[in-house]
């Protein structure tokens, strides 16, 4: 075999590599699930403290078991589109298979707060799954 043809096997290697490399990222997940179904499953009471909230919910769901749990602020936009503009993450603990937090929403000029969940996998290339909180408009009264 010549070094030329050399050239050319390892130049077909190196597409190949390439090729399994973009079909194994194109099975990525690019939107969470997420609707009302979930949404429900986030509780929050408000607390007896100005603008003090508690919240619970699920620690895992469908099997994801990494939570993300943020205190979000949005404009009031549309049809009830929420657009996060700041976000604080939130300490919670896990009691019985539910995550179970307190937080304080304080007043944002022009924004309102509400709960921002994430579930995710332990491992890449699976779906996580997405919901959110109504507004909490009371805080900002």
């Amino acid at each position: 075999m010549t070094v030329f043809e050399q050239f050319i096997q390892a130049m077909k290697w190196f597409a190949m590599l390439g090729i399994f490399a973009c079909v194994n990222t194109a099975n990525a997940c690019m939107i969470p699930e997420h609707g009302a179904q979930y949404d429900r499953q986030v509780k929050i009471s408000k607390e007896t403290g100005k603008h003090e909230y508690s919240f619970t919910l699920p620690a895992s769901l469908s099997g994801l078991t990494r939570l993300e749990v943020t205190l979000a602020y949005t404009r009031k936009l549309e049809g009830g589109f929420k657009l996060s503009e700041v976000s604080i993450p939130l300490d919670y603990t896990v009691t019985d298979d539910m995550a179970v937090g307190a937080f304080v929403a304080a007043p944002k000029t022009g924004l309102m707060p509400y709960l921002h969940v994430m579930w995710w996998p332990d491992r890449g290339g699976l779906c996580g799954i997405r919901a959110q909180s109504e507004l909490l408009s009371s805080a900002n009264s």
